[in-house]
């Protein structure tokens, strides 16, 4: 686990400065863990899964790029979620 915290620490710190906090909280936390829960189905434990049943996704030679495109959108979408919701429980208050 200790191998992994310096990227989860490295992402937390720019998802704080992306949406103005002075360190990670709760939905942080979670936001945090999503987006790098993105990419690990294709290169850790998924792999296989992916290999056997959607094989197309991480064969030939556009499947790469087309994958990091669709990994990153995914990853801005769930980021700006995160402040969207933010900014609505803010006006509740």
């Amino acid at each position: 686990m200790q191998g992994f915290r310096p990227n989860h620490e490295k992402l937390q710190a720019l998802l704080c400065r992306e949406l103005g906090l002075k360190k990670p909280d709760r939905e942080l936390d979670r936001l945090t863990f999503s987006l790098a829960g993105l990419a690990s189905v294709y290169f850790h434990g998924g792999r296989t899964a992916v290999k056997e049943l959607a094989p197309h996704l991480i064969e030939g030679k556009h499947a790469k790029k087309a994958m990091v495109d669709g990994l990153v959108g995914y990853a801005l979408a769930l980021i700006e979620y995160e402040r969207t919701r933010r900014a609505k429980a803010h006006e509740k208050k």
